[in-house]
């Protein structure tokens, strides 16, 4: 076969997602386009084995390799730009729990359990699983991955770094098979890229209840899906969601100011406090814990001349109340 001249870009790569209506049955009607900001890394997990035979000569033979992809999990880590309905909805299927209709939050109280998923489940909302399709240029070469759940997503923003505009990383797993060589998807959805940056925040949020200097913030939302069981065509039987926690990590840089804490923020108080960084009276970025507490020794850096520190904290349930409330959008 010739050499081809048609060369192919990364931008001509197209990403998207939908929620499944049967779990783990590939939909790909109607799908929504992700913003990606770098190509997303996808990792298959198949498993590999070499027996140790006699053979004709000191060399490996090929009869001695033996495949098995049906029962592997595959990891797929998505960089994106935010788009406030996906990551919503992402975070949705990651908790296994739907936001409320009224105000639009999800919200994990301290009892949290997520909604079951198994196999050919049917849903109706974005709790159960997802299909994901790397869309190509190239004719009937897409690939569609089935019954994918969110394991963890990272919300991030840092004044300076690009005007202090929100990003995320989603990381997404499968144990279905992949199914390649589709044709592209039809009706796919443009998306809407988010304006929310860390100024959205820096008025109204607050550290044990003060009022506090924002300059980054990173939260990350951990949601540990575990894969139980294998059907004949490599699905899982049941995937539990948040085993052995939903886990929830901030990461705060914050000036010294006239409201710092040094106690607080060098974790030497023993009591757990709140953490509420939200835009205010109109609720369209919220990320709320009730109850934290510094995970690890504060740093100090300095930023254009002015010193700031960087909190990490963890979120733990009370026996009331709510472990996290999240509202993007």
């Amino acid at each position: 076969m010739a050499l081809s001249n048609v060369l192919y870009a990364e931008k001509q790569y197209q990403y998207a997602i939908i929620p499944e209506t049967t779990a783990m049955t590939a939909n790909v009607t109607s799908m929504k386009l992700i913003p990606v900001s770098g190509k997303p890394t996808i990792t298959p997990n198949v498993f590999r084995r070499q027996a140790v035979q006699a053979g004709d000569g000191n060399t490996a033979k090929a009869a001695d390799i033996k495949v098995a992809p049906l029962g592997s999990i595959t990891s797929i880590s998505i960089p994106t730009y935010m788009e406030e309905t996906l990551i919503m909805m992402f975070l949705e299927n990651g908790a296994g729990k739907a936001r409320v209709i009224e105000t639009g939050e999800l919200v994990i109280a301290f009892n949290h359990t997520p909604a079951a998923c198994g196999k050919d489940v049917e849903f109706t909302d974005n709790t159960g699983t997802l299909t994901y399709a790397e869309i190509s240029p190239i004719a009937a070469k897409t690939e569609v991955y089935a019954g994918c759940v969110v394991s963890s997503i990272t919300v991030s923003a840092t004044k300076g770094t690009d005007n202090g505009l929100f990003s995320a990383t989603v990381e997404l797993l499968t144990q279905s098979p992949v199914l390649e060589g589709q044709s592209t998807p039809t009706g796919l959805a443009a998306y809407t890229l988010s304006s929310k940056t860390i100024g959205t925040l820096c008025d109204t949020s607050t550290i044990a209840a003060e009022a506090v200097n924002l300059n980054s913030l990173e939260v990350k939302y951990a949601f540990n899906p575990i894969h139980v069981g294998q059907c004949t065509d490599g699905d899982a039987i049941t995937i539990r969601k948040n085993v052995p926690e939903l886990g929830v990590d901030y990461t705060i840089g914050y000036a010294v100011d006239g409201n710092f804490d040094e106690e607080q923020t060098k974790g030497r108080l023993a009591t757990t406090f709140a953490l509420d960084f939200s835009d205010g009276t109109s609720s369209t970025l919220l990320f709320k814990s009730a109850s934290v507490n510094p995970t690890t020794t504060p740093t100090y850096t300095d930023v254009e001349g002015v010193a700031m520190w960087t909190l990490n904290a963890k979120a733990f349930a009370l026996t009331s109340g709510n472990l996290a409330e999240i509202q993007i959008g």
